[in-house]
């Protein structure tokens, strides 16, 4: 009885820990229209809550460093340490010196928690259910405030408000009429569909495991999809159908039924690009919103890479690339492309470090389809779609990332990209089971 007490403690301080670290991060990267946070002290707070929990858990928890997981820490202490000593040709060390704090011990925390979960599984599914209520909260701010705001001009640019008493909400508006963008209480548009393109697909991923009735699995879904639709992000929109097409394919419990559900989005993926060309002829507006911005992100590439290759094995230091390259050359957007952003300010070396951390979570969540496939139950369903969510968000970054600078950045999505490869490599998936050998 002490035995399973024990272990019973363990795995609810594990799972309480993630949740805290993970969903407090949500909580407290909330925004007004003008980026002021929305709690005050909310720095202090979120970096409280990704740090205190780790600690709090460590003396319960066994850290199992064996096999892939082993591997994936290892990866990430080289990456870390890199980009310490970056710090040491950097133009500017202690920026660089705090964003590589902020980035890496955070995130190697939740990484280390995460494969030391015993029950991962059910651990996924209760940060799942968190994510969504935050995703549907976000959504149903930013279409209240769209529908029934009033617009107004600020110092700080054009804003939506609604006064109910005392509170005052409201959102940044960003564009040009009529295609005005969204952003909620994140501060920014793409910031907004960042959220939700996590949030709509564990919806899906809630659905397809019968979590969610069809009544609430359509409103959930409906109103995130059309948050999502008005900010307009491109990236964001890209990325959530193409997480949401390979989850759909990878969900399937038979080939036959995947070769069949590919066909479907094939189909429906000609029929999108001709009624989107058909628009975009009608409407000039929502050309120049395709077209908007693409240039400047042009210049910034050219720059970034131009870095990379006079300093191929230094780069200019970690999380430095906008002041020591872009800022001074007078473009006010960051590099928008985190590859090239790596390459610039880690270099190659840095560059081969995140690509294996990259690759080791494809290779941990395809063992977790695999094997879930061996036996059809819910439970090893559950693992399916799981490790099926995995491979199709990572795919779906590479995709994002190529025209945004998220990960390996303060940001949630550092954070979640951590947790997802840290599911993946989790003992529980690693060790292959019915005579397979251990990895």
């Amino acid at each position: 009885m002490d035995m399973r007490s024990n272990n019973y403690n363990v795995r609810i301080t594990v799972q309480l820990s993630i949740l805290i670290t993970i969903l407090g991060t949500a909580l407290f990267s909330l925004t007004d229209g003008t980026n002021t946070p929305l709690f005050p002290f909310s720095a202090e707070l979120m970096l409280t809550i990704q740090l205190l929990p780790f600690l709090v858990a460590l003396p319960l928890v066994r850290i199992p460093i064996r096999g892939l997981s082993a591997m994936g820490l290892l990866m990430w202490i080289f990456l870390f340490t890199l980009s310490m000593v970056s710090v040491l040709w950097g133009d500017f060390p202690f920026l660089s010196l705090q964003r590589a704090l902020l980035v890496f011990v955070p995130s190697i925390f939740l990484f280390l928690l995460t494969v030391s979960d015993k029950n991962p599984i059910e651990t996924f599914w209760k940060v799942a259910r968190g994510l969504i209520i935050f995703g549907v909260f976000l959504s149903m701010i930013g279409i209240v405030l769209y529908i029934f705001g009033t617009t107004i001009i600020t110092e700080f640019g054009r804003m939506q408000v609604i006064k109910i008493g005392g509170l005052q909400l409201q959102q940044s508006l960003v564009g040009i009429p009529p295609l005005l963008r969204i952003s909620s209480l994140t501060g920014n548009p793409n910031s907004l569909a960042s959220w939700l393109m996590i949030t709509l697909d564990l919806t899906v991923a809630q659905w397809l495991t019968n979590r969610l009735s069809r009544f609430k699995f359509s409103l959930l879904f409906g109103v995130q999809v059309i948050a999502l639709l008005l900010t307009f992000s491109r990236a964001g929109i890209g990325t959530t159908i193409i997480i949401m097409g390979l989850l759909y394919v990878l969900s399937a419990r038979k080939r036959s039924r995947q070769l069949r559900r590919t066909a479907v989005l094939f189909v429906l993926l000609f029929v999108s690009i001709f009624i989107l060309s058909y628009l975009v002829e009608l409407s000039p507006a929502l050309e120049n919103r395709l077209m908007v911005g693409l240039n400047e992100r042009g210049a910034a590439w050219y720059l970034a890479w131009n870095e990379f290759i006079q300093r191929p094995l230094t780069g200019v230091g970690f999380g430095i690339s906008y002041e020591a390259i872009l800022e001074d050359a007078g473009l006010a957007i960051t590099t928008h492309n985190l590859f090239l952003g790596l390459l610039s300010e880690l270099g190659i070396v840095g560059f081969m470090l995140v690509l294996t951390i990259w690759l080791l979570g494809f290779l941990g969540s395809y063992y977790m389809v695999k094997n879930a496939r061996k036996i059809y139950n819910n439970t090893r369903y559950d693992e399916m779609v799981v490790g099926g969510f995995i491979i199709s968000v990572l795919t779906g970054l590479v995709v994002h990332q190529f025209f945004e600078f998220g990960l390996l950045r303060y940001d949630f999505r550092t954070l979640f990209w951590a947790y997802l490869v840290g599911i993946s490599l989790n003992p529980v998936f690693t060790t292959m089971e019915y005579g397979d050998k251990q990895v």
